[in-house]
């Protein structure tokens, strides 16, 4: 069952996170959720980020987690982020159970959905995601990429900031294990 953001040649319908109506004919039947949508941070009014980030992302997901229960869908898979933990850099590797303290609005919303997913009786799988790389990636990695292609040499010897990142096709298969296995933790840093 596919579900994105507007309506394309070979899924099932759009769907919006803040106005997601009704989705009981795609979801009943449905063994599996994975919840990849989601409101990225970006241009957002300072003065309703934190608003807007929570009725998308945490509003969202408990809406289309409520609708899955009714399905009677059996898993639901849930794509959060690293920004829960609330760090910029970090030089070295962050355990799975790293105190949680968001410091964005994005950060925030994603965690208040995951509490939202403990919450159910639903068997959930919550998968903290880094950066996203791949072919068409969009954001600060087409930036990046666009960057690399000019002809100029770039000091990126000189630059301290580290970073976390998934490929695109890692992610699918992290996804795919997730669902073809019945025993898994609650939480997975990916």
């Amino acid at each position: 069952v596919g579900l994105c953001r507007k309506p394309t040649q070979g899924l099932v319908h759009g769907f919006d996170l803040d106005d997601m109506g009704d989705l009981s004919k795609v979801l009943t039947g449905a063994k599996a959720v994975v919840h990849c949508a989601a409101r990225v941070h970006g241009k957002e009014d300072p003065a309703t980020e934190l608003a807007d980030q929570m009725k998308s992302n945490r509003d969202g997901t408990a809406e289309l987690l409520r609708q899955a229960e009714a399905g009677g869908v059996e898993h639901f898979i849930f794509l959060s982020t690293i920004a829960v933990y609330g760090l910029d850099k970090s030089a070295e590797v962050i355990p799975v159970d790293h105190p949680t303290a968001p410091s964005t609005a994005y950060g925030k919303a994603k965690l208040a959905a995951e509490e939202v997913l403990t919450n159910s009786t639903m068997r959930c799988t919550i998968l903290r995601v880094p950066q996203v790389y791949g072919p068409h990636a969009p954001g600060l990695w087409r930036k990046l990429m666009r960057l690399c292609a000019k002809p100029f040499p770039l000091p990126f010897a000189f630059i301290g900031n580290k970073r976390s990142m998934i490929a695109v096709q890692n992610l699918a298969d992290l996804i795919r294990h997730c669902l073809q296995t019945k025993d898994l933790p609650e939480v997975i840093l990916a």
